[in-house]
């Protein structure tokens, strides 16, 4: 009878030893700031042009009479009205000609920086109310694209989380505010 070869241990496995500095953690994506800056863009063009829009699914629905190919579900509306995500090319195009905007500002904002909301065709107005909330619009997407900062993006979270009425009252709050301070 023959004996059996004991059986071979595993070899040790190799331990890595991370060095005393840990590398640091990845820098955030841009996308997620991009949809966030696109959502406030887009509320506040359906503020601005007094939409008929009370939250995702009148979004969907006002969206859908306007756009030729196929609908959009309420949760695609509600990505875009909370960041999510961007809608493509072609549907921020029907927007931009439903809300009376210019496609470019509903998409990446003002290139400029300048404070005025671009508006086109039936959405413009030359009032003055009309015209300071046109200004507060800008400041604060030009805030959003501009100020990656932490505090900006607890800001725009923040803001996200109020009411239509709300998003509204706040912004016309600020823009009376800057007209007081600046006199």
């Amino acid at each position: 009878m023959q004996k059996k070869p004991a059986p071979r241990s595993k070899p040790a496995a190799r331990v890595a030893v991370r060095s005393a500095k840990a590398a640091p953690p990845p820098s955030p994506s841009p996308q997620p700031l991009r949809h966030a800056a696109f959502a406030a863009r887009l509320r506040l063009a359906l503020t601005a042009a007094k939409a008929p829009v009370t939250g995702a699914t009148s979004l969907e629905r006002e969206f859908n009479q306007r756009y030729e190919f196929a609908p959009i579900t309420p949760q695609s509306a509600h990505a875009w009205l909370m960041g999510k995500s961007r809608p493509t090319a072609d549907k921020i195009a029907v927007l931009a000609e439903w809300l009376g905007v210019s496609a470019h500002w509903l998409a990446f904002g003002n290139e400029d920086e300048s404070d005025a909301v671009p508006l086109r065709g039936k959405g413009e107005s030359s009032s003055p109310y009309a015209a300071r909330k046109s200004t507060t619009a800008g400041r604060v997407a030009a805030l959003t694209v501009r100020d990656s900062g932490a505090r900006a993006e607890q800001m725009l979270l923040k803001f996200e989380r109020l009411t239509f009425k709300q998003q509204a009252m706040l912004l016309t709050l600020a823009d009376e505010l800057l007209l007081t301070v600046r006199g």
